[in-house]
């Protein structure tokens, strides 16, 4: 069962969630639980609770939580490289560039360990980044590869990767 909802200048508005953003892009607010006082009209349509609701999701403005739900996003596909081969230089070597959702990386079985990072000062060397010892994998969140440095304990090794692209 659909429901429209239209607020004419002055209405109060309680919402639970996070972060609203109103069409003009310029006040985002804070919100959980709190009352809101809204001045113009704004034209809103939802469903009851328990039905599906369709919102916009630009990755930018627009995106959308909902408590105690689960979300799933989908890729475009997967970006899988040639092994790519590791310095144990410090600051390490990046992965690759492009935008993802998440990347898995494997350290070749018969590998020394190598250290995975960020960038910058979250860089791995040899006492920085998650260890992955030969045969090991991890699972990484982040929106673009350039964001993931490999450290070898051995210059030379090779890890094994693939990404879910956007």
């Amino acid at each position: 069962m659909s429901v429209g909802l239209t607020l004419q200048a002055s209405s109060l508005l309680s919402i639970s969630g996070n972060t609203v953003y109103l069409a003009s892009g310029f006040n985002v607010v804070q919100i959980s639980g709190q009352t809101v006082n809204i001045a113009g009209t704004i034209t809103a349509s939802t469903n009851i609770s328990g039905q599906t609701v369709y919102l916009v999701n630009d990755q930018i403005n627009n995106v959308v939580w909902i408590s105690g739900q689960n979300t799933v996003e989908f890729g475009a596909g997967i970006t899988a490289n040639v092994d790519t081969q590791c310095t144990s230089l410090s600051g390490g070597t990046e992965l690759y560039s492009g935008v993802i959702f998440s990347v898995s990386i494997v350290n070749l079985s018969g590998n020394q360990p190598v250290r995975v990072g960020g960038t910058g000062t979250n860089s791995p060397n040899s006492g920085r980044g998650i260890i992955l010892y030969a045969g090991a994998a991890w699972d990484v969140r982040v929106n673009n590869l350039n964001q993931v440095r490999v450290y070898a304990s051995r210059s030379g090794e090779f890890v094994s990767w693939a990404a879910v692209r956007q």
